[in-house]
């Protein structure tokens, strides 16, 4: 059986701005609103959902 991810959360303080870079960087599809992320599809069926937040962005494992 095969495991794969469907989505990854990312903190930033802009998470629009940042999606958008990270779009613009790879040379990938815009960001899509959904809810409060700014989603990045990333290959067939990931997405790394940018999330704003106010406190520190920390690593989280």
């Amino acid at each position: 059986m095969t495991v794969k991810l469907n989505h990854t959360i990312v903190m930033a303080h802009d998470h629009e701005k940042s999606a958008l870079f990270l779009t613009e960087l790879l040379g990938l599809d815009a960001p899509i609103r959904l809810g409060p992320f700014a989603a990045v599809t990333v290959g067939d069926a990931l997405t790394l959902d940018f999330m704003k937040t106010e406190g520190d962005v920390t690593s989280q494992h």
